[in-house]
């Protein structure tokens, strides 16, 4: 999961440069899961829908956007309920398709 890295948005923009022309990385990740966690253990990093096409990933110390049209791609990024159970309960689910072009 990249929300449990260092630095997820570097992750996230090097996946997509990598990609071959046609090639598909499809990126789910739970919304705000440092936040729920309380910042405990690997959950430091907090991802949220900014656009249709861009993932905000934000912390307590910072906030970064990675916008997936700066790397000749077609983006789409979604927010959708999911049912984790448990403590959890419903939470959103952010999926981010990116192909590149």
């Amino acid at each position: 999961m990249l929300d449990h890295g260092f630095a997820p948005h570097i992750s996230m923009a090097e996946i997509v440069k990598t990609l071959r022309p046609g090639g598909i990385a499809k990126l789910i990740h739970f919304e705000n899961e440092a936040e729920a966690e309380n910042y405990r253990g690997f959950h430091q990093w907090n991802i949220t829908k900014k656009t249709d096409t861009a993932i905000r990933c934000w912390n307590k110390s910072c906030s970064e956007t990675v916008e997936f049209g700066e790397f000749e791609t077609y983006a789409k990024v979604d927010s959708a309920p999911f049912d984790r159970g448990g403590r959890f309960g419903v939470m959103n689910m952010i999926t981010a398709t990116v192909r590149k072009l």
